[in-house]
This record gives C-alpha cells, sequence and structure tokens, in this order.
C-alpha cells in the first residue's frame, strides 16, 4: 500500500514593508522622503544635530543636541542614542520612551579639535519599522578648512602610510602596477581649457594622485589650474535638457574635481581657496536644482545613480559651505549666493535614498535593481564606487545605513559569478567596473561572509586581462586608494551560499562553487528599468562550464563608435544576439506589460527545474506598442547534476491558432575568447574595419537519428578546447532545420570578436516545442553522457508533437526525458508512461527509480507500476527516492492529494 501525502500549498506574496505600520514603532532621527515632492518639508532635518557654539574653536566646549523622532503609531519602548565623530563614540543616551509622533532632544558634551569632524547620530531600539531613518550625519569643521582636507579617501595623517602600501604593492602585485600606469597616463595627459568637465576633472584627480605619490609639484599646479578651468563650460553634449547626457557628464566632472580639490586643498593659497570652492559650488548648485526637480527626477528615476552619488560626494567636499548672507564664510558682496554645504549633503545622501530605494519601482522582492547590473556597472565606474569608498571612510558606510545598498552588491555575487567571475552578460561594457569593484567592495560589506567571497572572487578572478588593456579614468585611481595587495589579506572563502539559488529576475542553476563550476542562468527579468535600449532578457540563457563561457549574452553598446557603424542600431538591436526564442524573426519587446515571470522553481540533491513564462507577449523589440499577440511562452530548464547537462525546453502557444516562423536561437562563444589580441581568432581591441576582426569557423551541425546536433569548439581560460553540444531531437517531424551565422560579441568597451550563432526553425505553425540538451566536455577527454532520441517504435502515445530522449550518465545510471504537447499520456520503452507535458525519470543500476519529475500532469508509472499519482493536476513535482527516506518538492493550484508509491 502507497503512503499518503496530503500537501496543502500556501502562495507568498511579496508584500513590501509598510514604514507607517501601526503595529510598530518608527525611532528616527532623519525623516526620509519618499517622493521628491515631499523634500521641502524635511529639508531642515540636517538640524536634528545642532552644535553651540556652531562655529568652535580648536578646544572649545561644545553642546550637541540630537532631537529623536517617534514616526510609528505605538510608543517606542526605550531608544538608545548614539552619537560619533568617525568611529569614535562621543556618547551615548537612553530615551525610555517615545509616544507616536513625539520628539526629544537629547545633548552631548564635546571638547573641539582642529580638523574634519563627521559627526555621526544613530538611534537603536528593540522594534523598529524602518532603519534607514535610524542615521544622521552632519560635517563640522573646526579651524582652518584647508588644513582639514584631504579627508574623502584619505586624512592628512595617512598619507605618508598611503605612499608607502602604493608604492610597494606596484612592486608586489602587476595588475596593481598597470593600474598605476594608467591614473599616471590620465594624470600626466595634455589638457585643454575648453575640454568636456567630465574629461578635465579626470585630468585633475590623476594628476593630484600622482602629485602626491611622487611628489611632483608641477601635477599639483596641473591639477589647480584645471580646477581653476571650471569657470570655462568647455564642450557640451547635444542634450542639454536638466539631468540628460550633458548634465552627465557634468556630474561625473564635478565629482573629479573636488576629488582633486580634497588632495590640493592644503596647497592653495586663501584666495585660490576660495576662487575655487565658489566655481564648485556653482556646479553644485546647478544640478541640486534639477535633482531636486519632482518632474525631471520621476523621468531619469533608475538612471539617476551616478548623478545622486556624484552629487552627494561633491556635497561632502563643501560640506561647511555657506553663502548665504554676510558674515558666512564663503559670503562675496555683489555675486551670487549658491547656499550651504549642510543642505546639499542631508539632500545628496537622501537622494540616495530615493534613487536606490527599495520599496520604489526599481526593486524586486529579492533585492535586484531593476535597471540592470549594467546601469549599476555604470553608476559604479562614473561616481557611486568612489561615493561609497569614501562615505565608508568616514565612518558614514552607506551599505549600513541603507542596507538594500548592500543587498544589491551581494545579490550580484551570488547572481553573477559561476565561480568567481561573470558571464558576458547585458550591458556588460559596463558590468566590467562594477565586477572589479568587488575587491574594493569587500570592505564595505558589513556581512562579513560576502566580505570573503567579495574578496574570493577578486582572487579566483578567470577572465584573463589582456596586455595593454584600456583602463577607465573614471574610476580605476579608487584600486590605488583601496585595493593594493595590503588591503586584501583580508579573509577569503568560497561562497556558503547554496549553488542553484531562485530570485525574482534571476534563475540560477550551478553545480558548485568550484574552479570547474557548470553554470546556467535563466533570466525572468519583468520590469520597466530591465528593458532599456530595446534589449529583452526574459527568456534568455547564458551558460558556462569546463572554465569556458559557452553560451553567451553579447550585450549592446560594445565598442562604441566601432559597433554604431558595423551592427546597426547597436549590437543588442542584432536579432540574433540573444539566445531567445524569436516569432517570425522578433524578439519579445520592452512593454511593461510583457512580463516573463519566474514559475514552478525547486532545487533538490541531484535535479534542479525552474521556469519562466510570458502569459501573453505583448509587443515585439524595436516598438513600444502595446499588442495583444495571443501567444504565450514557457521556457524551462532542468538540471541533472549527476549528469552536469542542462534541458532546456520551450513550449509556444498561439491562443488564436494563427501560423507563425519559430526560431530557437543559441549564441556560442568565439573560438578563441580568452587569448592576447596577437592570437588569431580573439576579441580585437579597436578594429578599424569589420575583416580585422577575425571570424574563425567554430561552429558544426550534423544530423544523428531523430534529431540534430550543434557543436561548437571553444578553447577556455586554461587553453584547453571545449565541445559545446547542443542535441535536438526532432519533435516537429519534417519541418525542422538549424541555420547558423555570423554574430558579434563585444566583452568589454572598445573590443570586438566574431562568433557563430544557430537558429533551431520551425515554420508555419501555431504552436512550436524545443527540447534542447546543452553539454560539454574536454576534446580530448571522453563525454560522460551517451544521448539518443527514441523511435517512433519506442514512443506511444497521442498527439503529433512528442519525444522521448534516453541519457546514459556516469555510474551506469539512465536518465529519461519525455516530452509531449498537450493532453494524452506517453509512454517510453514500455516501460515509462506519464501523463505530464514534460516528465523526468532516474533509473539506477538496480532498476530503481531514483528520481522523477512531472510537470503540467497527475501521475507517472514506471514498469506498469505506479510511482506517483495525484487527484488533482500537478503544476510540477518532484522526487527523490533514498533508502530510508524521499526528499521533494510539489506546485498546485489547488490543494491535492498526492500517492508515493
Amino acid at each position: 500500500m502507497g503512503k499518503l501525502l496530503k500537501i496543502i500549498l500556501v502562495a507568498i506574496l511579496f508584500i513590501p514593508l509598510n514604514i507607517k505600520a501601526k503595529n510598530l514603532p518608527d525611532p528616527a532621527v532623519n525623516r526620509l522622503f519618499e517622493n521628491m515632492e515631499e523634500y521641502p518639508k524635511y529639508k531642515d532635518d540636517y538640524k536634528n544635530i545642532s552644535f553651540s557654539p556652531s562655529k568652535p574653536l580648536p578646544g572649545q566646549n561644545v553642546v550637541i543636541k540630537v532631537k529623536v523622532f517617534n514616526l510609528g503609531e505605538i510608543d517606542s519602548g526605550n531608544i538608545k542614542v548614539f552619537l560619533y565623530d568617525k568611529d569614535e563614540k562621543i556618547g551615548e543616551r537612553n530615551i525610555r520612551n517615545l509616544k507616536p509622533h513625539e520628539e526629544k532632544i537629547v545633548e552631548f558634551k564635546w571638547k573641539a579639535k582642529e580638523g574634519f569632524h563627521p559627526i555621526i547620530a544613530k538611534v537603536e531600539a528593540k522594534k523598529d519599522a524602518k532603519v534607514e531613518n535610524n542615521y544622521l550625519l552632519r560635517v563640522l569643521i573646526v579651524g582652518d578648512r584647508r588644513k582639514a582636507h584631504p579627508y574623502l579617501f584619505l586624512y592628512p595623517d595617512e598619507i605618508e602610510k598611503w605612499k608607502e602600501k602604493v608604492l610597494d604593492g606596484i612592486k608586489e602585485d602587476s595588475w596593481l602596477k598597470r593600474i598605476y600606469k594608467a591614473v599616471k597616463a590620465y594624470g600626466e595627459a595634455h589638457w585643454y581649457p575648453g575640454d568636456y568637465h567630465e574629461i578635465r576633472g579626470q585630468y585633475a584627480h590623476n594628476a593630484a594622485i600622482i602629485s602626491i605619490l611622487e611628489g611632483r609639484e608641477e601635477l599639483s599646479k596641473k591639477a589647480i589650474e584645471i580646477l581653476k578651468s571650471m569657470k570655462n563650460p568647455g564642450k557640451v553634449y547635444v542634450s542639454t535638457r536638466p539631468g540628460s547626457w550633458d548634465d552627465r557628464q557634468r556630474i561625473c566632472g564635478l565629482a573629479n574635481y573636488c576629488m582633486a580639490y580634497d588632495l590640493v586643498a592644503p596647497k592653495l593659497s586663501e584666495e585660490e581657496d576660495k576662487y575655487i570652492r565658489r566655481l564648485i559650488a556653482k556646479e553644485i548648485k546647478h544640478h541640486y536644482d534639477y535633482i531636486r526637480n519632482p518632474s525631471v527626477f520621476k523621468k531619469y528615476r533608475g538612471s539617476f545613480g551616478y548623478i545622486v552619488t556624484g552629487f552627494t560626494l561633491s556635497a561632502l567636499t563643501l560640506a561647511d559651505y555657506d553663502d548665504t548672507e554676510k558674515g558666512c564664510p564663503d559670503y562675496k558682496e555683489g555675486e551670487p549666493s549658491y547656499g550651504k554645504g549642510s543642505e546639499w549633503l542631508h539632500f545628496g545622501l537622501n537622494a540616495i535614498y530615493l534613487e536606490f530605494n527599495r520599496y520604489g519601482f526599481q526593486w524586486d522582492p529579492s533585492g535586484y535593481y531593476l535597471s540592470g547590473f549594467g546601469y549599476l556597472g555604470q553608476f559604479e565606474s562614473r561616481c557611486a564606487g568612489a561615493c561609497w569608498v569614501i562615505f565608508k571612510h568616514i565612518g558614514y558606510n552607506l551599505f549600513e545605513v541603507y542596507p538594500f545598498v548592500e543587498d544589491v552588491h551581494k545579490y550580484y555575487l551570488k547572481v553573477m559569478l559561476p565561480n568567481g567571475w561573470p558571464p558576458p552578460t547585458d550591458d556588460s561594457a559596463f558590468v566590467t567596473p562594477l565586477t572589479n569593484g568587488m575587491c574594493v567592495f569587500s570592505n564595505l560589506f558589513v556581512d562579513k561572509h560576502a566580505q570573503a567571497v567579495a574578496r574570493w572572487a577578486w582572487e579566483n578572478r578567470h577572465l584573463k586581462e589582456r596586455s595593454e588593456e584600456w583602463m577607465d579614468g573614471h574610476w580605476y585611481y579608487i584600486f590605488l586608494y583601496r585595493a593594493t595587495p595590503q588591503d586584501l589579506k583580508g579573509k577569503k572563502e568560497s561562497p556558503k551560499w547554496p549553488p542553484t539559488m531562485f530570485f525574482t529576475t534571476h534563475q540560477v542553476f550551478r553545480s558548485d562553487w568550484s574552479e570547474d563550476a557548470s553554470y546556467l542562468m535563466l533570466n525572468t527579468k519583468h520590469c520597466k528599468g530591465a528593458h532599456g535600449h530595446n534589449q529583452n532578457d526574459g527568456c534568455s540563457i547564458q551558460y558556462y562550464a569546463k572554465k569556458a563561457y559557452l553560451i553567451v549574452d553579447p550585450g549592446y553598446g560594445q565598442g562604441g563608435g566601432f559597433h554604431n557603424r558595423y551592427v546597426k542600431p547597436w549590437c543588442r538591436g542584432n536579432t540574433y544576439n540573444q539566445s531567445m526564442i524569436l516569432i517570425d524573426g522578433k524578439r519579445p519587446g520592452p512593454q511593461w506589460e510583457n512580463s516573463y515571470y519566474p514559475e514552478n522553481r525547486f532545487r533538490l540533491d541531484t535535479i534542479d527545474y525552474g521556469e519562466s513564462v510570458a502569459e501573453e507577449i505583448m509587443g515585439w523589440a524595436g516598438s513600444i506598442a502595446k499588442i495583444h499577440t495571443g501567444i504565450k511562452h514557457i521556457r524551462s530548464v532542468i538540471f541533472s547534476k549527476i549528469g552536469d547537462y542542462f534541458a532546456v525546453i520551450d513550449r509556444i502557444r498561439d491562443k488564436k491558432g494563427k501560423k507563425h516562423t519559430y526560431e530557437f536561437v543559441l549564441v556560442g562563444n568565439a573560438r578563441h575568447p580568452y587569448k592576447s589580441d596577437k592570437e588569431p581568432g580573439d576579441i580585437v581591441k579597436r578594429p578599424n574595419s569589420v575583416s580585422s576582426v577575425p571570424l574563425i569557423e567554430n561552429l558544426k551541425i550534423k544530423d544523428v537519428k531523430n534529431g540534430k546536433v550543434a557543436e561548437w569548439i571553444i578553447e577556455n581560460m586554461d587553453g584547453k578546447d571545449v565541445k559545446l553540444q547542443a542535441y535536438f531531437p526532432e519533435i516537429h517531424k519534417g519541418n525542422f532545420y538549424i541555420k547558423s551565422g555570423d554574430g558579434w560579441l563585444g566583452y568589454r568597451q572598445s573590443w570586438a570578436g566574431r562568433c557563430k550563432y544557430i537558429a533551431a526553425t520551425v515554420k508555419d505553425v501555431p504552436s512550436a516545442n524545443y527540447l534542447c540538451i546543452l553539454s560539454s566536455y574536454l576534446v580530448n577527454e571522453k563525454s560522460n553522457l551517451e544521448i539518443r532520441t527514441l523511435k517512433d517504435d519506442e514512443i506511444k502515445g497521442s498527439g503529433i508533437y512528442r519525444t522521448g530522449v534516453e541519457i546514459k550518465v556516469k555510474g551506469g545510471l539512465y536518465e529519461y526525458i519525455g516530452f509531449k504537447e498537450g493532453k494524452g499520456k506517453l509512454g517510453l520503452l514500455d516501460k515509462i508512461e506519464s501523463d505530464g507535458e514534460i516528465f523526468f525519470l532516474r533509473e539506477g543500476r538496480d532498476g530503481k527509480v531514483k528520481s522523477i519529475l512531472i510537470v503540467d500532469g497527475k501521475f507517472i508509472k514506471y514498469k506498469k507500476d505506479f510511482v506517483i499519482s495525484s487527484e488533482g493536476q500537478l503544476e510540477h513535482l518532484g522526487i527523490e527516492f533514498y533508502p530510508e527516506k524521499i526528499k521533494g518538492h510539489v506546485n498546485a493550484e489547488k490543494p491535492v492529494k498526492v500517492k508515493i508509491y
């Protein structure tokens, strides 16, 4: 008699935390605004920290007052209030209770010391509705403000030790030496006053860095002259609307101007200092005016990351600026007033909260920033990376203040690392800065395990750095500040996270975290911000194994002008440059309603399963028009950890019965993707013509019994050839063929390469079905798999679209995959039968069932005996059988009873 399991299924919905929840208090020192319209109400909240006297002299006693609120609807209970000067605790106060909406002021006494003081208030309570408003920063500078600098990346007493670390580091580490050379090249580069602010700012900052490291006074003077050139607006982009491209280059310039000023300020005369500060203040005011404009912020929100972080680090540089009235230190008779540094800084920190706010539409429940890793990487390379590091340096770690900022970087580690380096995924030109930055960010993570993993990821990077690679003047200076060999000597360990992890927008199938891991990412991105540049990642896949990226997503815009000339409108614009489904030659488009969502996901010890589902495709790439196509698409992935292969299964249905041509696209990597540009077939740096980018044939397509196979040969990171095999059983008999074409790759900006893609095609049918088995092995070794499509007389059942595959895996085990369209039963080899549209069964050497999977069915039989039967329809059921136990996972729309025999 079988064991009867009654399984009750509960749908778990993500509900954002209501910060005004009535069942929680909300102690706060900072009233964060949830939209830009609210900002005027909270504009003066920086005054929640106040000083008496407001401008103390060195040695003078100061009373520091901190205003604390309870923004919740119930009593707060005991609250602790801490006050810090950077990392040094000034004092601690207790508040027994705050009633709803009550506020209280606590006082601290402190003796003023000369220099820069980031005064930080923090509240703690046992119950707290919202942690992001528990911190407040206000800067106090005592004495000569020029002598207070530098403080962004370095304090004056840290400079000599830093110089020693960098100069020793470049002797130990060739990568750091290359970065040093790049920074030096920018610092020594010729400049002229009419150039873009963005370029001049880079030159100024890099010159200031090298002036300190090498004691070169002429570079310090050069940085000062460039700072004075801010008066010249220089070149401008065509798009000059507030917040558009010209403001973006200007904010990059401003951030670098400020970092340069921070280093050279002690060398300035009083008049030079006042002159440069007013130039910087004028530029800060320009950005302040449009960022806080609600209509501008709403228009660009999601792409403002480096604008708000660049603004905030600039505001920190001038945190004590004030020209608002006579007697203020920066007031100048007859000159316009630009504002207060305290106000700018407070606004900037709140704008970061608003831009990266996880309660807004830019976040999904699993912590992914919905504008994409590419945009996040772009933010890091422009200003955000510097911003995170700078605020950590002054004791106000934004990874701690705003935990979701840490979460998105942890999410990157979890999703994008097969074993220490990310694949060439969407927006990959900009992903590189984010990836390289993991070693910098390792010190920012509050979570100690994430710190160790970030360092591990850097140590285990496998994408070989090419000789003479272009170094990004936007941000590689951060490596000199925070990524010397001495900085990275912290604990390193591989992730303890489970290898396979499912998120709202990415389904990551991974064998382990070893160097030889197998990894496949199934995208389920379904958000407004994720579909920029006419991209759609809703069902695309990427595959890594045997130390090589095998199936790649080349991204868009790689190589800048080169791709613009030869692969218009961009690399991503090429129809066949994503490993996904095409319908009548078109990709599903960027419409918000065109949503791929994850469904039916589970992981077990030896098998994982997940789906990306679009209930209806609502339009096509290249157009924002909403069209009810009536086409439903489900892409499923089965990962056999024992067989080390991925089965990718597509079910595409036109509910109206309209006929289409369907194409299953796979983009393979180049023949030699990891060698230098002196080797044939490599990705070429800044090619000047199509012919200068070699295209080496590495693809063969061949017929097998009842199917077809595409095989690529790709050299891996160890210089060994890997064979990538895509095996297709022929489901649409007589109407299935595979064509190939030449594609483009771009791993980095300025680099371009060629590759081969395939399109498995079914024509003139209302529905299409694909089963593709992806596997790989070293060419000089034998494959662990023997795959064959079952013959017609080995398959029984109704329906014309059906197939069965037998796979012999290591250990003498056999695995079977069955597929059919619609209802009815399907039998394989007179020993397996199921009504599932998809089913999987693993058979042991002892002739017993080891694992099963049913998708959209009720039962599976083995040798005419039931293994599983259900009273109701199952969306999926996965079971593993062990001598003394079973493990499983089930999903259904309604509660069901399942018998396991």
